[in-house]
């Protein structure tokens, strides 16, 4: 289901946004926006929210808590003669550890708050689906796609130069968020753009596969 981490009053605020698209009717993409900007900050907090809340997240955690106490134990002991290089220690987080700090993020309003300012920034678009082939969902659905690459950085972060940022909504609407320096002279903010191409909803859809933690989800059986 699309609505599956989505519960409680989130759920109903989609389906108005889907609602509101008629199904990505022309007369609608020619002449209305998506969203309000009321609403384009409802959608920024269920994200912040929603990236906060999965498994992929908690991994992430446990992994850099890892790192730094592995780092530290390292440390303590470089200037010592015999000293072990770091990856000599190992370390392994207790499990509940990490879903208690996990918790402590998920209530921090501050935190939230920073993650949907973040989106906020970005250029909004609704992009229809006009294909036969549906968008595909995931228990992580909130994809990060980057398009600036060098050696030493990721550019995977929620503002950093070129990121896209896609969530799709339902099996023809996607709601994709484009970083404003890179792609301005390509994109309108609360705008809906047309999808006619297969490739396309394949690049959305592979992303929710190599993203997703256990589950993808489509409506049609044809993975």
């Amino acid at each position: 289901s699309y609505f599956a981490t989505m519960e409680g009053v989130y759920a109903p605020f989609l389906k108005q946004i889907i609602a509101k698209s008629y199904g990505g009717n022309n007369w609608v993409i020619k002449h209305c926006k998506p969203f309000s900007e009321d609403e384009k900050i409802g959608l920024a907090l269920m994200m912040a929210i929603q990236m906060l809340r999965t498994k992929s997240q908690r991994e992430e955690i446990g992994e850099m808590i890892a790192k730094t106490y592995q780092t530290l134990a390292y440390k303590m002991q470089m200037n010592d003669e015999n000293a072990l290089p770091k990856e000599a220690f190992e370390v392994e987080v207790n499990k509940d550890f990490v879903k208690l700090q996990h918790s402590a993020m998920f209530m921090d309003a501050e935190h939230i708050l920073g993650i949907a300012e973040a989106l906020l920034n970005h250029i909004w678009v609704m992009r229809v689906n006009k294909t036969t082939t549906p968008f595909y969902t995931s228990d992580n659905p909130i994809i990060r796609i980057p398009h600036k690459h060098d050696k030493f950085m990721s550019h995977s972060g929620l503002s950093s130069d070129g990121i896209e940022i896609a969530f799709p909504i339902s099996p023809n609407l996607i709601v994709v968020l484009y970083e404003r320096k890179w792609f301005s002279q390509y994109h309108g903010d609360l705008t809906f753009e047309i999808i006619t191409s297969d490739k396309e909803v394949d690049y959305y859809n592979h992303g929710q596969v190599v993203h997703s933690y256990r589950c993808v989800y489509s409506q049609r059986d044809n993975f």
